[in-house]
């Protein structure tokens, strides 16, 4: 789920990393970008294609834990920019 925390703008545009590591900690990194409308405070589910990502990438890997420093076998996402409309 996406959330559009402002009260003063609409989010249009949102790019997402996807970060999976394999068992040696090493990151393999890849991007999507998502046309979307989030109205103000708002939310909006979402989904992703990710190009060079086959879905094999993900069977039996957990999501990191967010205080592991170097993680192992394990996946991570986040936003990395957005765009909208100031309304």
């Amino acid at each position: 789920m996406l959330e559009n925390k402002t009260s003063d703008h609409v989010t249009t545009w949102v790019r997402v990393a996807v970060s999976i590591f394999d068992a040696d900690g090493k990151k393999n990194e890849v991007f999507a970008e998502i046309p979307t409308w989030i109205d103000p405070m708002g939310e909006a589910k979402f989904w992703v294609e990710l190009p060079d990502v086959e879905r094999e990438q993900f069977n039996g890997i957990e999501f990191c834990n967010d205080d592991d420093k170097a993680p192992k076998a394990c996946m991570a996402w986040g936003v990395t920019d957005l765009m909208g409309l100031t309304i």
